[in-house]
């Protein structure tokens, strides 16, 4: 199997997922990629055994820039490390735009800011965001819509076990069935105009 690198960035389930369980779930990930990679490449219908992929958070809210969002990479194969950059550059012009990486590439060049990435494109799958970076335009879009099902299907899939194994149905995502801060906080705000019966 082609050689494999992952870096882990963030974890936005670290109740449901934990980092050991998250960090598996990535290696699977490049692990199919990389299988695949390989038979495309000893086939003849890739260039290059090699690919690059960047994962964005999909639990991002949208008010956080898209330079904090990075979940993780995924190098495989020999130069798999220097399409790194591309692929990330593939899916933050995605997020912040709201429009596949290469649209200001090659439909309106004014969207594209120096320092922009000359190439597309990103895949989004539900409300995951990724690029890829080593083969041509078309299969990078291809690795990286398969590579972001595949994820998706793992975080889904873990998420739904660690509720199954749950005594009761939890009402929040958390081990202690505790609201978020942010949701506790707002709950318990005073009234800014008008707080309440007297």
């Amino acid at each position: 199997m082609l050689k494999r690198f992952i870096r882990v960035h963030q974890n936005p389930w670290d109740h449901t997922v934990p980092d050991d369980q998250l960090t598996g779930l990535i290696l699977a990930v490049a692990d199919r990629r990389a299988e695949h990679v390989a038979r495309q490449f000893d086939a003849g219908i890739y260039a290059r055994d090699s690919l690059a992929l960047a994962i964005l958070n999909p639990a991002a809210p949208l008010w956080q820039p898209s330079s904090e969002t990075l979940l993780a990479t995924i190098a495989i194969g020999p130069e798999g490390e220097r399409f790194v950059a591309n692929a990330i550059a593939k899916a933050v012009e995605h997020r912040d735009h709201g429009l596949p990486g290469g649209y200001g590439v090659y439909v309106d060049l004014t969207q594209s800011a120096d320092g922009d990435f000359c190439y597309g494109y990103s895949t989004q799958v539900d409300g995951t965001i990724g690029g890829a970076s080593g083969q041509t335009e078309l299969q990078d879009a291809c690795e990286a819509g398969h590579a972001l099902v595949t994820f998706n299907y793992y975080i889904r899939e873990a998420r739904k076990k660690w509720a199954e194994m749950r005594e009761a149905h939890p009402h929040w995502f958390c081990n202690l069935d505790e609201p978020g801060e942010l949701y506790s906080e707002m709950a318990n705000r005073p009234g800014e105009i008008y707080d309440g019966f007297r």
